[in-house]
């Protein structure tokens, strides 16, 4: 069982147990039905953006690869409607041998700039 602590601790229970904000939205969405970030956090108790955020995981191999369809409603406003990974198989994605090369030569170069202007900040 998760520790919770803290000034801003917040205790949701279900079954006995604390929820997390991820498990949260995913109860307020489980219903399938299109909710906008506000519903949802009026639901959860949780801010929008952390929201948007459970939305995003939601999606991870992690957290169940469930598939979040967004609609565009209108001025910046999205509904976002979670159909839930009915298989329960979560597809492992692995990088090819180019992609990880390709990854860590990025890594590589964005480290070597970071070094060199640390070096040139220190000079002087």
């Amino acid at each position: 069982m998760s520790t919770f602590t803290g000034q801003y601790y917040q205790a949701i229970k279900a079954d006995g147990r604390l929820l997390t904000m991820i498990e949260r939205v995913y109860n307020a969405c489980i219903d399938g039905l299109p909710s906008t970030l506000s519903q949802i956090s009026a639901v959860t108790g949780s801010p929008e953006a952390s929201v948007s955020a459970a939305l995003r995981s939601l999606r991870k191999p992690k957290y169940g690869s469930h598939t979040v369809e967004t609609t565009y409603v209108a001025d910046g406003l999205h509904q976002y409607r979670l159909i839930p990974n009915a298989t329960g198989e979560v597809a492992e994605v692995k990088p090819t041998i180019a992609q990880a090369n390709d990854m860590f030569a990025k890594a590589h170069t964005k480290y070597q700039k970071a070094y060199q202007e640390w070096l040139s900040a220190i000079k002087g």
